[in-house]
């Protein structure tokens, strides 16, 4: 927390011409660096700079956001006032950048802490709570879409895991607002277990995990698979014997999947 919070400090200075103010984020650094004293006029002030950071300032400011949306009130703030963050400085200014450039590793170490974030919306009551607006589950789960398709495994594994926190929060809730997004999701998925490069253990398991979750009691996900998108029980059967010599988790994840749909492992 010392390196964050010199780093941050020499941000917020070197800005300071660039933002309305940093006077309440410089005092808050000063007094404390306390996570769950922050003021609210500094979390206003810290917004600012997140949207005028570039590079590694920007990913240490979303890292600082990660840690404060983990505490009930600070989400329940941030959600509330300044949902921009989410949909201006992560979704709008990652969607713009290409995505398969294998270069731009500073660019996919922001997508992921990115993705870390929005993760942590789903730690408190109030964060999953702000996920119930339509519109904003619609953007998170169109940015899950849009991030499987990174050249980085590490962004899709996270993007796979932040889906899957979504899917868990309101499982018992109707996907009918947000079915055709799941589609969506559901083709991105198999997208990436169909690539035979995919050979990490871990990706495709949180892959198969997330494609659970996709399913799991969502009769109008599972019914429009097995009638408009058959091509994943192909998929299925293909990743079964590529996986064969991998650790049995790989093949149980495989059958929880096969068991939730009319596919059958040997056909």
């Amino acid at each position: 927390m010392e390196k964050m919070k010199t780093f941050i400090k020499n941000f917020a200075t070197s800005q300071a011409s660039e933002v309305s103010s940093t006077t309440h984020v410089m005092q808050w650094i000063e007094n404390s660096f306390d996570i769950e004293s922050i003021p609210h006029a500094a979390i206003d002030e810290l917004v600012q700079l997140a949207e005028v950071a570039e590079d590694k300032s920007k990913i240490a400011l979303i890292d600082l956001f990660r840690l404060l949306i983990l505490k009930e009130e600070q989400a329940e703030y941030v959600l509330a006032r300044h949902w921009e963050l989410f949909e201006v400085c992560i979704i709008g200014y990652i969607q713009a950048q290409n995505l398969q450039d294998t270069e731009a590793k500073i660019m996919q170490n922001y997508h992921q802490m990115s993705l870390k974030l929005l993760a942590n919306v789903f730690a408190t009551a109030k964060g999953r709570a702000s996920m119930r607006d339509e519109e904003r589950a619609r953007a998170l789960i169109g940015f899950c879409n849009i991030s499987f398709t990174s050249c980085n495994q590490k962004v899709i594994i996270h993007a796979a895991l932040v889906l899957f926190n979504y899917l868990l929060a309101f499982e018992k809730e109707s996907k009918k607002n947000v079915h055709a997004f799941l589609e969506l999701a559901t083709r991105g998925v198999e997208a990436q277990l169909k690539n035979v490069e995919l050979v990490d253990k871990d990706t495709i398991v949180t892959l198969l995990l997330c494609l659970c979750r996709l399913l799991y009691k969502n009769h109008d996900l599972t019914s429009w698979v097995e009638k408009s998108f058959l091509e994943l029980g192909q998929t299925l059967k293909a990743l079964k014997a590529r996986t064969a010599s991998m650790s049995a988790e790989v093949g149980h994840a495989i059958a929880d999947v096969m068991s939730m749909t009319e596919f059958s492992e040997d056909s």
